[in-house]
């Protein structure tokens, strides 16, 4: 998955556990982040296929992922202090993007509301859900991409 986010130019903050904290458009500015961010998660689930086919191969078991997408501004660079410290993003949209992802089964690729209106023309949706995402006031418009091109 890393060779494919760093192909769209995606900053890996961290791999949390089984999963990746991935932002676009910082260090270097990208006026199509979000289409960045989707045609991203896109490719990765394509890649997912792959490595299943192998997996079942092998006789090992298959795999899912699910991904949240979520934009607004960030806080970004050097966070820490002189001991510790390290280049990353910290902000309320990446608290949604995490509370969306939650929201995922495998397989699935979710967005908000503003990434949806930055990608509209560019994607295919499926079903579109309100949904209450702990620590969020109100609800958020969940919508499920499901592939390239037109509605």
């Amino acid at each position: 998955m890393t060779d494919i986010i760093l192909r769209y130019s995606g900053t890996i903050d961290e791999f949390t556990g089984d999963g990746i904290l991935v932002f676009f458009g910082a260090p270097r500015q990208f006026s199509d982040h979000s289409r960045r961010a989707v045609l991203c998660a896109i490719e990765m689930q394509k890649a997912m296929k792959a490595l299943n086919d192998d997996n079942i191969k092998l006789g090992l078991p298959e795999l899912s992922m699910g991904i949240g997408i979520n934009c607004g501004e960030l806080v970004v660079g050097n966070i820490g202090s002189n001991r510790r410290k390290k280049y990353g993003a910290v902000g309320t949209p990446i608290n949604v993007a995490f509370r969306v992802q939650t929201q995922t089964i495998g397989g699935d690729i979710l967005v908000t509301a503003p990434v949806y209106e930055r990608v509209s023309s560019d994607v295919v949706i499926g079903p579109v859900r309100e949904a209450e995402l702990k620590g969020i006031e109100g609800l958020v418009t969940i919508y499920q991409v499901i592939g390239v091109g037109k509605n």
